[in-house]
């Protein structure tokens, strides 16, 4: 079974389950949560001046969406996950590579409350993500320790899926504070490829 179907049969689990579960704010609402972790980007090309790699770097993501009851959601995010070097060849020729990765994306959240205004909660998310990767690779044309940098930068988008879970706690009606845990993969025409597991902690508010 491809990713997309794995989505599509989430997705329609949610559903039944958005059916089947009680709710304890039945008229539902807008929610915002703001998160900051680490992501784990693992860098697999074809192209000359990027090295097969794994590298960390700090993640943040603003999401927001409508709870249709207490139990599921839809959700929108913006996420610029990689902003640093990676690795690459060393040497007169190629003097370094910097990565940047971001993602746009639109979901469905489905959430289980062990309490009905409060209480520990588990979570799972997956959606659709328009993932931006943009690469810059600087190279000396003179082939000598004085150098001539140019630097070479390439951009590109692709749509993938996504997939997370979390686990928290909700201190009331309103507020929330999570710990998750997102996967998301990238093949862009370029020949590169990326593959992030992110770890961090978000806070919700809902209104």
């Amino acid at each position: 079974m491809s990713r997309i179907q794995h989505l599509l049969a989430l997705t329609c689990g949610l559903a039944i389950f958005a059916g089947l579960a009680p709710s304890a704010y039945a008229d539902g609402g807008v929610f915002a949560r703001i998160e900051t972790g680490t992501a784990d980007t693992a860098f697999d090309s074809d192209r000359i001046g990027i090295a097969d790699s794994s590298d960390d770097d700090r993640s943040f993501a603003v999401r927001g969406g409508y709870y249709f009851n207490s139990h599921v959601a839809v959700e929108g995010f913006y996420s610029p996950f990689h902003d640093a070097q990676i690795a690459g060849p060393q040497n007169f020729v190629f003097l370094g590579t910097e990565a940047k990765l971001r993602a746009y994306a639109t979901g469905v959240v489905g959430k289980w409350r062990f309490g009905e205004d409060r209480g520990v909660y588990i979570q799972g998310r997956a959606g659709m993500a328009s993932v931006e990767g943009e690469t810059a690779i600087t190279f000396n044309l003179c082939a000598n320790a004085l150098g001539c940098p140019q630097t070479q930068t390439t951009k590109q988008r692709t749509t993938e899926p996504y997939f997370g879970v979390a686990v928290g706690y909700d201190f009331n009606e309103h507020v929330g504070l999570g710990l998750h845990y997102d996967i998301l993969n990238a093949d862009f025409d370029s020949g590169l490829s990326t593959d992030t597991r992110n770890l961090g902690v978000g806070v919700e508010y809902r209104f």
